[in-house]
């Protein structure tokens, strides 16, 4: 459907050329009605036969006149009725002279029922009641009655207006029209048009996609993590709570901002950011990254930022574009969390690891974890006192340790027996090397939930056969 404002031009501009030709050939028409008369005068007062063909030539061109004023007449009410708006005119008085059958099917009156009613009578399909409405604001502005609108916005003599009209049969409907004066070739107003349109579908579809806008800024104001959204030109259009905490920087400071501003708190300057990779890929700027991820359509990375805050913080980001309804890209959203704290415990946690694992593979002891009977973990220690290799003892049934089944079993249940009540389970035992040679080993295990004993104790051995034979 062509765009009302430029059809109401265009109408506008033909109607005044024809309404002037109209008048031109109303005018003609005249003349030539009062010529004629003049002629027939002229012949009965002299009685005296007038040239014949002088009169006849008077009366065709009195005809071809008149014919031109109904082709004229009919060519404009034919464009009105043609138009797929609703659409009627009134003239200087207000007496409506148009009245299409677009606006009889929109208000369920019939043209032979409005043409030439006037005092406001084409507002009652409208609003039940006889009162201004926007073609009259057209002729004569009226900023109480404008009020009445939605939106209201004067261009020269065009008038665009919305509103909700509450008497049509189809219920409370919102309607967007375009009104304008009619001017003749002098610039005089002798009328006015309005077209008007049931805008209803695309007002509801308007306002279903602002209340889903609304309810996903309120979801994303919701999300704990620091979020913000870009539109596909790279304008702001969403600045949570959680990543105004983190930056200091406020929603209204940032919504509608581009030209990569959203930078400016993480980085002190404008640069691309991970929510921009989704649209374009920098190569330079992707190496200041440790490292970014794909994952479909989604970015993942971790990286050090100079500046949140005024201190350096390390951010675990995460980008996603956004759809519209066809599929098309319409933005981006990225999510940043704060992991300083936990890198910094991570890293401390490795250092511990280092030490702790330092000291278990240099230990004199041999040290063990088991879960059901089988060595889960052991250090360097108790394979060297078994003389077997780690992976021949780590993976393996504590069975190893034991020079009979029966040894095997009897132990076991002493120990568990022990682990069960909380307790240290200490034991001298004979044990045996891979070379068939014996020694006397101490064992001192506990378990790590005495509930469940059987699914982990730590154990230490200790080679004590000196000592025993000292």
């Amino acid at each position: 459907m062509a765009d009302p404002s430029n059809t109401n031009q265009e109408l506008t501009t033909e109607i005044a050329a024809l309404k002037e030709k109209i008048r031109k050939l109303e005018a003609e028409k005249s003349r030539r009605d009062w010529e004629h008369v003049q002629l027939r005068l002229m012949f009965d007062a002299e009685g005296e036969q007038m040239d014949s063909a002088h009169v006849s030539r008077d009366i065709n061109e009195l005809k071809r006149a008149e014919e031109a004023l109904r082709e004229t007449q009919q060519r404009l009410l034919n464009i009105i009725e043609f138009l797929p708006d609703a659409t009627f005119v009134i003239d200087r008085e207000g007496r409506v002279t148009a009245w299409n059958r677009a606006m009889e099917i929109m208000t369920g009156v019939k043209a032979s029922e409005m043409l030439g009613k006037g005092d406001y009578e084409y507002s009652l399909p409208f609003y039940g009641d006889r009162r201004p409405i926007l073609i009259d604001l057209a002729l004569n502005a009226n900023t109480e009655m404008e009020k009445q609108y939605n939106a209201i916005k004067r261009m020269g003599d065009i008038l665009f207006g919305e509103a909700y009209t509450p008497k049509l049969a189809s219920g409370n409907v919102h309607l967007s029209a375009t009104a304008s004066v009619l001017r003749d070739s002098r610039g005089a107003i002798v009328g006015a048009i309005e077209c008007i349109r049931d805008n209803t579908d695309h007002k509801r579809g308007e306002e279903a996609r602002r209340e889903s806008e609304r309810r996903l800024a309120d979801i994303i104001n919701f999300l704990p993590d620091a979020t913000l959204a870009v539109d596909r030109h790279g304008l702001i259009i969403a600045w949570n709570r959680a990543i105004e905490e983190m930056t200091g920087y406020t929603t209204e400071m940032m919504l509608g901002k581009g030209d990569y501003e959203y930078a400016i708190p993480f980085y002190g300057e404008k640069r691309p950011i991970l929510v921009d990779f989704i649209s374009s890929w920098d190569d330079d700027v992707a190496r200041m990254y440790s490292f970014i991820k794909k994952d479909g359509d989604t970015l993942y990375t971790e990286t050090e930022v100079p500046r949140v805050r005024g201190q350096k913080r390390i951010l675990w980001g995460k980008a996603s574009p956004l759809r519209d309804e066809h599929g098309n890209y319409a933005g981006a959203i990225e999510s940043i969390r704060d992991i300083t704290e936990r890198k910094h415990m991570e890293e401390e946690l490795l250092r511990v690891n280092r030490i702790q694992s330092l000291i278990l593979d240099n230990g004199i002891v041999g040290i063990s974890l088991v879960r059901n009977r089988v060595f889960e973990w052991v250090n360097p220690r108790l394979p060297e006192m078994l003389g077997l290799p780690l992976d021949q003892v780590q993976g393996c049934g504590t069975r190893i340790l034991y020079l009979s089944d029966e040894v095997y079993e009897k132990r076991g249940r002493e120990a568990y027996s022990a682990l069960s009540k909380g307790e240290w389970f200490d034991l001298d035992l004979t044990m045996q090397r891979a070379d068939g040679s014996t020694f006397m080993g101490r064992l001192l295990g506990k378990a790590l939930n005495p509930d469940l004993p059987q699914e982990g104790s730590i154990w230490i051995f200790e080679d004590v056969t000196d000592r025993r034979h000292a």
